[in-house]
């Protein structure tokens, strides 16, 4: 448990005779008392009353860490202290002190005085100096639960003041925070953040990508001998897709056409065959033996093509023998990260755009972000209505396709709300944009694919 606020208290009163001499010699030491060990803070006040309006009247708070610091200044200190300022105005100055300890007998719940973090006098609930809360008794679950759902249920929440303008005011978000509206919303960055890392878990758990591989294995690769654990997953799998693509008749009669052609039983000379990843191995060496690469001369040159053709083939092989799992397992690992380059690009490309609008790198980069973080959020709303579409049953094409048409919209409408031009400059620098994004996106995305498959 940590020591209460220990306070050195100092009261002095002057006569009118030391005019104006008093208050710099006073504040020099008070500058002094504060580089000796264990005081951490002195605030000095001016008190005015009205019983003895002659006289002058001065108290000096200093914040001490310990009652060790308190004993050491009173014995070495304070004496000298009280000599040096009689000697100096004799007894036209009276020097009165006292310690105060903080008490939480009357009031348990009372704010400090100074803040236990940053030891800056408190002016309410809060720190002005840090931002931390003066209450520093331990709080309990209910409380830190409450908080984290009133949070969320509080329709007055950062949360909620900043994602609904983000999603229906395109660019308002952006033009707040550069006109220094910024305490009213939730950092730009901290929520494209969150956004992104919920749309790729919400992907991970409605789009479990190890079925969708081995659904599509076993129906387009005929020669794979399958077990009976395997062949009661396929059927499973297809029993539960027919009904979830009742609205896309073709889609479902194939998926049936499929579910009734497969047997009910592994035949024993199939379900006896091996296989293992030793045979998965051989069958990849064999399919990609003859898979010619050619690769340039100027493809990697810092390793020798030998070295190149042999390495590619091992990506090959590793894709075939495990149906491109780990690939696409690793795409969905390193995407996000490659985002974070994809970002400072675009960034890049308004600031080229835009060269005469005296806006610094930064604010292109928060509108970047910005639009990022909103589409983040319009995909995670398709997921979600696509998914409650599969349960209840009902077409989803009306809100795929006003999403579609509302994301460019978006951006037309942001940029033109942020950086003010005209609707034909807009549009023109618009196209580019829209160019230079697709094009960035491709690269990008063949990088991941690249480094991906090369670190596999």
């Amino acid at each position: 448990m940590s020591e209460p606020n220990i306070i050195y208290e100092l009261n002095l009163e002057t006569s009118p005779g030391i005019g104006n001499e008093f208050e710099p010699w006073l504040r020099r030491h008070t500058s002094a008392m504060l580089e000796l060990s264990g005081f951490r803070l002195a605030t000095l006040y001016s008190v005015e009353s009205a019983d003895d309006a002659e006289h002058r009247h001065y108290c000096v708070h200093f914040l001490l860490e310990s009652h060790a610091a308190l004993e050491q200044s009173v014995s070495e200190h304070a004496a000298e202290t009280r000599r040096a300022g009689l000697e100096k105005f004799g007894d036209q100055l009276t020097i009165h002190h006292r310690v105060l300890t903080e008490s939480d007998a009357l009031s348990p719940h009372a704010p400090d005085m100074y803040c236990r973090n940053c030891s800056s006098p408190i002016r309410g609930q809060y720190c002005a100096g840090c931002g931390q809360r003066s209450i520093s008794r331990v709080i309990t679950m209910w409380e830190l639960t409450r908080d984290m759902v009133g949070d969320i249920a509080d329709l007055d929440s950062r949360i909620w003041r900043s994602l609904i303008p983000l999603l229906l005011k395109p660019g308002h978000l952006t033009a707040d925070y550069l006109k220094g509206r910024r305490a009213r919303y939730m950092p730009p960055f901290r929520m494209y953040l969150v956004l992104s890392i919920l749309f790729f878990l919400l992907m991970s758990l409605f789009h479990d990508t190890d079925n969708l591989i081995d659904d599509t294995v076993v129906m387009s690769d005929s020669e794979m001998p399958l077990d009976q654990e395997q062949l009661d997953r396929v059927r499973k799998s297809l029993d539960e897709a027919i009904p979830e693509n009742a609205d896309n008749p073709e889609v479902a009669k194939r998926l049936a056409e499929v579910r009734s052609n497969l047997p009910q039983a592994v035949p024993d000379e199939i379900a006896d065959l091996p296989i293992e990843d030793e045979v998965l191995s051989e069958r990849a060496k064999e399919n990609c033996k003859d898979v010619n690469i050619d690769m340039g001369d100027s493809f990697m040159p810092w390793i020798s093509e030998e070295q190149a053709e042999a390495k590619l083939r091992k990506i090959c092989e590793k894709v075939v023998a495990d149906s491109g799992r780990s690939l696409l397992k690793g795409l969905q690992e390193n995407f996000p990260k490659m985002l974070f380059i994809f970002l400072p690009v675009i960034a890049l490309v308004l600031k080229g755009l835009y060269p005469l609008s005296r806006r610094y790198y930064v604010e292109h980069l928060l509108f970047v972000i910005h639009f990022h973080a909103f589409v983040f959020l319009a995909l995670i709303l398709e997921l979600l209505v696509v998914e409650l579409a599969a349960t209840i049953q009902f077409p989803t094409w009306p809100f795929t396709t006003l999403l579609s048409l509302y994301i460019p919209y978006y951006l037309y409408r942001s940029m033109r709300r942020v950086y003010g031009q005209s609707r034909v400059a807009t549009l023109y620098k618009y196209v580019l944009l829209f160019f230079f994004y697709f094009f960035s996106l491709l690269l990008t995305a063949l990088a991941t694919l690249a480094f991906t498959a090369f670190t596999l």
